[in-house]
């Protein structure tokens, strides 16, 4: 178990040195000054064969909404594979190496969700989305109607779960991602367990930055930067008590009246990935059982944090 202060020890000491991250040689900034409603992060490290799908049900879903997005891919590895598959006048696209990612060399997700949202151009909402999600045809229209109550974060699918495309499906999807399947009608959906707070997240900006961004410090690889990310908004508006299994109630607005839904490819599961996995979940866990106060206090230092680079 980690106690209080040794929490806020690891949170107060943090590796993470973004000057260093976001000024290295080997970097790539291609982005666009273009006004729009959204930004949309997508995060890709050795999952090249889901971007053409990823933004082809993506772009399919913006042509029947009037809410303008920029997608923005951030790759994050040993060299920049995706450059040449990513058309930068329609996308944003960024690189930054691993060696300067301060991740183990393991997939650092949330730093690069937190560069992406530094040096892209600002939007009011902003969609935090794994690269193996895709959505419908009626993702955004739907979408449109709970941003215009103006809330300050979105869960962007039903029933607090994710629908999983099986194996055939998914290789029809990746072999032929320009053919726009018809995916509620998929003949091998599976529901995952309800509870999650992640994969894909629609937050407002100024929330964003009230809760420090993402957490790179303390999430890297295989990890639970999605819950504890949550929960940093959770606290922001609704504190609350509880361990992991009370948790992701939510103050959110959850996308269930009309119903979003979002699918997910199929791939080997990275369960036993990360080495430090158990670490990690000692340090969601401490959190979840800090003190309001002290809670309070680390969601402060990360948008102190955060804010010197905005």
């Amino acid at each position: 178990m980690i106690g209080q202060k040794e929490l806020l020890h690891l949170v107060k000491n943090s590796l993470v040195d973004y000057n260093v991250t976001m000024s290295c040689d080997s970097n790539i900034y291609k982005l666009s000054d273009k006004p729009r409603d959204i930004n949309i992060f997508i995060p890709v490290r050795k999952r090249d064969k889901f971007i053409a799908p990823c933004l082809s049900y993506f772009e399919s879903a913006l042509k029947k909404t009037n809410l303008s997005a920029r997608i923005i891919i951030i790759e994050n590895d040993n060299s920049c594979e995706c450059a040449k598959i990513i058309d930068t006048d329609l996308y944003d696209y960024m690189f930054f190496p691993t060696s300067v990612s301060y991740s183990d060399g393991l997939f650092a997700k949330s730093l690069a969700y937190n560069v992406g949202f530094i040096k892209a151009k600002r939007a009011k909402w902003n969609i935090f989305h794994d690269i193996d999600i895709l959505v419908d045809q009626d993702y955004f229209q739907k979408l449109e109607g709970y941003l215009s109550k103006n809330p300050s974060w979105v869960q962007p699918y039903a029933g607090k779960r994710v629908l999983r495309i099986g194996s055939t499906s998914t290789g029809k999807i990746v072999k032929e991602p320009w053919k726009i399947l018809d995916l509620p009608y998929l003949q091998d959906l599976t529901a995952s367990m309800p509870g999650s707070p992640g994969g894909s997240i629609v937050v407002k900006s100024e929330d964003f930055i009230n809760v420090g961004g993402y957490d790179p410090d303390l999430f890297y690889g295989y990890a639970p930067e999605d819950s504890f990310f949550w929960t940093k908004l959770e606290l922001l508006y609704k504190p609350k008590q509880g361990f992991i299994g009370s948790h992701f109630l939510g103050s959110a607005v959850y996308a269930d009246d009309p119903p979003i839904e979002v699918y997910h490819l199929n791939h080997p599961m990275q369960d036993g990935a990360n080495p430090k996995f158990h670490i990690m979940i000692k340090v969601l866990e401490a959190f979840f059982s800090c003190p309001d106060d002290v809670r309070a206090e680390i969601i402060e230092y990360k948008k102190d944090l955060l804010k010197r680079f905005l």
